[in-house]
């Protein structure tokens, strides 16, 4: 609900919002649940979410009021489309299949491709990235402000989400005091890299800043053609 009720909405898109119908229908109906980029009637933030809940804007054609650009679901169909069009084989794995077979999961792979938008990811997440690398494994990260939030899964049901809006870092509200620690692992919320984790470490790149405008393609650069660079594009 960011698009009516924040503040910021209009400082962040860099413009007037533009809100479908779909968006107004959402804010209307909140029975349909809470993301946790919404607040709770009190003001504080909402930390728990399912991906069981009707989400009504994460289809095809959706096109986000932050954006003119297709984004998030609408990226990531983009990236199988080029996949289909190439003639890759490919599968399509989710989070929660990672968090619970870990890098034997992504062993199976010769390359590994990120989606478009890989914001939050929980520590088994990060532990299978990191050890699918070591092992000599291929991946391709293609996304932007990626393994930023701690994320924890329902240790019974892992359908549940947590994650808690620390003390720093781009977020649509903050923790209280004393809030700070998850509930289902007891582990310190908010950035991962106030666990020592920060994305540099995961894919070498880190987020530092980001705007709402038009979103393009990757360009091969000159250098990338060079025999030495070869080995990265093979596969």
């Amino acid at each position: 609900n960011l698009g009516t009720n924040s503040v910021v909405a209009q400082l962040l898109a860099g413009k007037v919002p533009v809100l479908a119908a779909s968006d107004l229908y959402l804010n209307e109906h909140r029975e349909y649940g809470l993301s946790t980029y919404s607040l709770h009637s009190d003001g504080s933030g909402v930390c728990y979410s399912s991906r069981l809940r009707p989400i009504l804007n994460m289809r095809p054609k959706y096109r986000h009021w932050l954006s003119p650009s297709l984004w998030q679901l609408n990226g990531d169909l983009h990236l199988t489309d080029w996949l289909e069009e190439k003639g890759f084989d490919f599968d399509c794995l989710t989070d929660e299949d990672l968090h619970i077979e870990g890098v034997d999961l992504l062993n199976r792979y010769q390359c590994v491709l990120t989606g478009s938008h890989p914001e939050y990811s929980s520590e088994k997440m990060l532990a299978a990235y990191e050890a699918y690398q070591l092992q000599g494994g291929r991946w391709i990260y293609l996304g932007a402000d990626g393994f930023y939030w701690v994320s924890e899964y329902h240790p019974d049901n892992p359908n549940i989400i947590e994650v808690r809006k620390g003390e720093a870092g781009t977020r649509a509200w903050t923790a209280n005091p004393g809030e700070y620690n998850n509930a289902f692992d007891g582990k310190y919320g908010g950035m991962w890299r106030a666990r020592g984790r920060i994305p540099t470490k995961v894919c070498g790149l880190t987020f530092t800043a980001y705007g709402f405008d038009v979103s393009s393609y990757y360009k091969r650069s000159d250098d990338s053609f060079k025999p030495e660079c070869s080995w990265i594009f093979e596969g």
